[in-house]
């Protein structure tokens, strides 16, 4: 990647190893180099490999705790840095990074990055102020960019980018140099047993019924993706979601229930090879016990009562009802057929390191042995020290703690193999008081033990593969981006013995979803391939030239006037918006931008976004609103908007692609409710008569209607709108009251919005305003009306008692 552009490569291909050639490259005080999209733990491991490599000048690591100032003076003094999206455009916007002395920018993850994202802001910025940094985009998912028309071509546009690199397994010349040294791949194919097979076969049934039911209840869905193989794939939750959330608030409670259906049934599938079958069966259980679970329709299928049945007939040996907990015999539960196969497995490598090497007994056999998570990683330590059928007693025992009084134990004791003598001896691991605990093992071990996946370090992996250099790796899950680490492995120390036991069940979920997960990517780079020979690149697309870089920004409107020669000379008006520092989590500030208004990022403690000294705007989302309401919190917030800002406005934003209501039809009712978010927010209204409520389908929309809010206003003043504070009981020179009296005074009768100051600068009090007479009241409201209204309500005459007699007398008359 000598020229700018976007890297995407087959997963499991080291993506970080290319990543950190290129960042050593430019780790020198005179380059100042931008890393976007980075996890911490990335950040570390890659900081951590350049140290080993002797590295001088390390990354600096940018993150909230470092304040503007230490930013400023840290990206003076060059280098390479790990920065959040978020930081990056603020200090971009308030000028704290030198934008033409940056060298470049990395990106990764590409396949995130869309038209509304922080990275697009970043970029559209960056050109703007430099032509001659470069930009280096990667991704290692490729099935990504398939999940919308043209997302590549998309996200190239957005980054500016003119070349694209395709680096697929079955490239020419990465299949060349794995080929040169390829792995011994030993695969062992699993028959699942009867009990497992009707299993399988009963939830795939169940799963295909629901898919039915759920065409039926939702007519709009695409049926070309809702197929019984690709529910089989991580992604069809994905998938599905984004098809029903536009559309979420609509569906009736049917539907709703098949989505959560289908989800469990996913994950059963997935238990059942996955673990034991004591786990499994107390897993369903847990399901029938469950409340929300009993409007299922799988539940009253027989294939459900089928795979019920079966469930138990694998922990106490019968399909029969009567059976019950005080019934369960050793003799009797089924094994895993991947323990057994694990066992004979390291039985293999104990012989054949045995006869191999006698020459070699100082050498021990390094054995690595790779689990989907540490649950899994668990029970293997357990089965591999303590035998298998002690193992499941111990499970069974803490998986129904109440009845193991009469269980029956095992009289004799399974004698321990060679294995466990001469191996395992050398397997050294701390009790774990849960069964979820991670167990650290000694460098020493022969035997070690790990998750694929759910470490708190995501490298712990890729690190104790190269620090313990296995002879043997037992792949007891398939995992497709570990196979690619240890080709790669393999490749770098060509001289190290390799042999890879494959564990996989045949005719199972679990092989179908790795076979599948394989075709996916191949089938994604072929289509890449393809849409690359089409691709048509504008040349003007790196945004260098003087008119590439007028089309990044809309321009401002232009006033004319025609005092100059007439009217033939433009003042153009730089708009500006003053937007709170917490809102750049959110697209909006990107889009506004966008359109030729610029961005003020402040602090604000009243609003989120500033328009004119008269406009003030809180943005809510959906949940946001909801949340707010309940709390009471939007309340304050509009109390203290009024206050302050002759305008103040309430932005209800609803995210792009979901359904624009409120609330469903179902749940309206004329009803005043304070649990309903209508009532709740009508009240809001009839409480602040001034505020106004704008609904935004999408964050594009509502950059298009500030900007249109913004035509003919003055420009918002930064610092009034800094200095001002919820917390203040006035405004600067405008009020000289209290606050809580003064909402007091609105709600009497003859008291308005127009004419309560007024009131107020004439009583010291509100005693002294309901203790004055008519007369005075006339010169005090200024209005005899209101006057006559206000003095009435004050000195009625009946008490509340007698009136609350008559309004239940009249409300009896009516009854009869």
């Amino acid at each position: 990647m000598k020229d700018d552009g976007l890297l995407i490569i087959a997963s499991g291909l080291d993506i970080d190893r290319i990543l950190l050639k290129v960042i050593e490259t430019f780790c020198k005080p005179e380059n100042l180099v931008l890393v976007l999209n980075s996890f911490s733990e990335e950040q570390e491991f890659l900081i951590d490999e350049l140290k080993s490599k002797g590295v001088s000048h390390l990354p600096n690591i940018i993150t909230a705790e470092v304040t503007s100032q230490e930013r400023n003076n840290l990206y003076l003094k060059g280098g390479v840095f790990f920065v959040t999206s978020r930081i990056l455009v603020v200090d971009m916007l308030t000028k704290k990074i030198p934008i033409d002395y940056i060298t470049g920018i990395l990106v990764q993850r590409a396949h995130k990055v869309a038209e509304t994202s922080h990275e697009s802001f970043i970029m559209r910025m960056y050109r703007e102020s430099n032509s001659d940094g470069f930009i280096k985009a990667f991704s290692d998912s490729p099935t990504s960019f398939l999940t919308e028309y043209c997302k590549v071509e998309r996200v190239m546009k957005q980054l500016f980018l003119k070349k694209l690199y395709l680096r697929p397994r079955f490239h020419s010349d990465i299949a060349t140099v794995f080929e040169e040294s390829k792995i011994d791949v030993i695969e062992i194919g699993i028959v699942l047993t009867a009990y497992m097979k009707k299993i399988q076969l009963s939830l795939m049934e169940l799963i295909e019924v629901s898919l039915k039911e759920l065409k039926k209840s939702v007519e709009f869905l695409d049926t070309e993706d809702l197929t019984l193989e690709n529910s089989l794939t991580n992604s069809f939750d994905k998938t599905l979601k984004i098809q029903l959330d536009p559309h979420w608030n609509k569906l009736n409670s049917k539907a709703k229930q098949l989505v959560a259906d289908l989800k469990i049934l996913r994950i059963l599938l997935g238990y059942l090879t996955q673990y034991d079958c004591i786990t499994f069966y107390k897993f369903l259980q847990s399901l029938s016990s469950n409340a929300q679970n009993k409007n299922s329709i799988w539940m009253f299928l027989d294939a459900a009562n089928l795979v019920f049945q079966s469930a138990k007939a694998r922990v106490y040996g019968c399909e029969s009802s009567s059976s019950s907990l005080d019934s369960f015999e050793m003799s009797s539960v089924e094994v895993s057929p991947k323990w057994e196969a694990l066992i004979e497995i390291l039985n293999e490598i104990d012989n054949l390191n045995t006869s191999t090497d006698e020459n070699k007994s100082d050498e021990k056999c390094r054995v690595l042995i790779c689990a989907f998570d540490e649950r899994t990683c668990y029970q293997l330590r357990q089965a591999l020290c303590c035998g298998l059928r002690e193992t499941m007693s111990q499970l069974y025992e803490s998986t129904f703690p109440k009845k193991t009084s009469n269980t029956k134990k095992d009289k004799s004791k399974k004698k321990k193999s060679k294995l466990n003598n001469d191996i395992l001896n050398n397997l050294d691991f701390e009790t774990a008081s849960s069964s979820y605990q991670k167990i650290d093992f000694l460098k020493e071990s022969t035997i070690i033990i790990h998750p694929l996946s759910g470490s708190t370090d995501p490298y712990s992996l890729l690190r104790k593969l190269y620090e313990l250099q296995p002879n043997y790796v037992v792949l007891y899950d398939a995992h497709i981006r570990f196979v690619r680490q240890l080709e790669i492995f393999k490749a770098s120390m060509p001289e190290q013995p390799l042999h890879v036991y494959f564990l996989i069940y045949n005719g199972s979920v679990e092989e179908q979803r790795y076979l599948t997960n394989l075709r996916k990517e191949k089938e994604s780079f072929e289509l890449l391939i393809k849409q690359k020979a089409e691709m048509v690149v504008p040349e003007e697309r790196d945004a260098k030239s003087s008119i590439a870089k007028s089309t990044l920004r809309q321009k401002p409107n232009e006033l004319v006037t025609t005092r100059n020669a007439g009217g033939r000379e433009n003042i153009q008006l730089n708009k500006k918006i003053i937007v709170d520092m917490r809102e750049f989590r959110s697209e909006l500030p990107s889009l506004i931008y966008k359109r030729g208004i610029d961005i003020v990022p402040v602090t604000l403690e009243v609003g989120d976004y500033i328009l004119s000294p008269e406009m003030c705007v809180e943005r809510k989302s959906i949940t946001d609103l909801i949340g707010s309401l309940n709390n009471g919190r939007l309340y304050s917030q509009c109390l203290a908007m009024t206050r302050f800002y002759k305008k103040p406005i309430l932005l209800i934003e609803f995210d792009e692609g979901k359904s624009f209501s409120l609330q469903g039809k179902k749940s309206l009712s004329n009803d005043v409710s304070f649990q309903n978010i209508s009532s709740k927010l009508s009240l809001l209204i009839i409480h602040f008569p001034l505020l106004r409520i704008i609904w935004s389908q999408n964050p594009s929309l509502t950059a298009e209607i500030f900007e249109d809010l913004k035509s003919n206003t003055n420009e918002p003043d930064v610092d009034y709108a800094i200095s001002v504070s919820a917390d203040q009981t006035e405004p600067f020179n405008e009020l000289l009251y209290n606050v809580v009296p003064l909402d007091v005074l609105q709600k009497f009768p003859g008291i308005s919005f127009k004419n309560y100051k007024h009131v107020a600068n004439k009583c010291k009090s509100l005693k002294d305003l309901i203790n004055s007479s008519e007369d005075a009241l006339v010169d005090i409201i200024g209005n005899s009306s209101y006057a006559s209204k206000f003095y009435q309500f004050v000195n009625k005459e009946e008490d509340w008692e007698s009136s609350l007699k008559k309004q239940t007398t009249s409300i009896k008359k009516t009854s009869k």
